[in-house]
Order: structure tokens, then C-alpha cells, then sequence
């Protein structure tokens, strides 16, 4: 067997981590894959590089520092004029909020339009019951969900829901 060189590398400047020499030219190529592609799966960097799932997991996480990242999911872009009315609001809230105290937040009521469902189906999660193994299984036929949406408007406060009201069928 070949002998191993190893190289002393300082990790942030605090500790010193012992790596083989060659660990360290083999995270070149992970690199370019990951700067070529920033969704390039560790499946992908696997094949590419001839190892396996755990070392490339190993490697872009711990030595590489890596980590999958998801982008916020925002309603919709505000022009800077939107952007700078929600600034203003904010800003007088909390102006508001120094004066008054909780007294504020307890006077704030905020409400929502949602469509609902006629039926609520129960999820296959609050089904599910402990079972022994001799009885048979019980069968749960599919339910088709309804086709009758209602539109549920909402207003609620600090401590709870001040009004839920469905609009009568047929108004919208």
C-alpha cells in the first residue's frame, strides 16, 4: 500500500485539521460542479467524480461547507413605491407600539378570505389507529372531496377569532 502524505490545514484559524493531501485536490472538482451548476444534485457529483453518495455528502458539507438553501416564497414583488408605503406602516406601528404598549396589540383586528371546501376529508394521518395483527384490515373507501366551495372571511385578535362568517351560496 502506498503511503499516505498528510498536510496540516487551518480551519478559521483556531483548529488544525489533518487531511490527506489527496482529499483536499479531490475537492477541486467538486467545486466546479457545484459553481457550474448550483442545483446539481450529490447524485450528479457522485457519478461525475467515481465515488460514493457518503464521501461526496461528506466532502460538500464538511469540507466544502456547503448546504442546500430554498428561496423564500413571497406573494409577489412590490415595486419600491409598495415597498416604501409597507416601510412607512411599519415604522408607525411601531411608533404606535413605543406609545401605547399592549394596549396596541390588543386593539389590532386582522382579516383573511379564504375558499373552503364543503366537506373536510380526514387526513390518512388522524385515521390511522393502532392495530393487532389477527383481526382483518380494516377498508377505507376513497372520498371523492366536493365540488361546493364557500368563501370563509375571517377577522380575529390578539386573543382569539372575533368573526367567521361563510358567504351565502350564490353571491359571488
Amino acid at each position: 500500500m502506498g503511503k499516505r502524505v498528510w498536510s496540516m490545514k487551518s480551519d478559521l484559524g483556531s483548529q488544525c485539521l489533518r487531511q490527506p493531501v489527496q482529499l483536499l485536490m479531490k475537492s477541486i472538482p467538486y467545486k466546479n460542479a457545484i459553481r457550474e451548476n448550483c442545483r446539481t444534485l450529490l447524485n450528479e457529483i457522485k457519478e461525475r467524480c467515481n465515488i460514493s453518495y457518503g464521501s461526496a455528502w461528506d466532502i460538500v458539507h464538511e469540507k466544502l461547507g456547503y448546504r442546500k438553501d430554498f428561496s423564500r416564497w413571497v406573494p409577489k414583488q412590490l415595486s419600491e413605491q409598495h415597498t416604501g408605503c409597507r416601510m412607512a406602516c411599519g415604522q408607525k406601528h411601531l411608533q404606535q407600539y413605543n406609545d401605547e404598549g399592549n394596549e396596541f396589540l390588543a386593539s389590532i383586528v386582522t382579516g383573511d378570505e379564504t375558499w373552503t371546501l364543503h366537506m373536510t376529508q380526514e387526513s390518512e394521518a388522524v385515521s390511522m389507529m393502532w392495530k393487532h395483527p389477527s383481526p382483518p384490515l380494516r377498508k377505507k373507501f376513497k372520498v371523492s372531496p366536493s365540488t361546493q366551495k364557500l368563501m370563509l372571511t375571517v377577522f380575529w385578535g390578539m386573543k382569539s377569532v372575533l368573526l367567521a362568517e361563510f358567504l351565502p351560496v350564490g353571491v359571488l
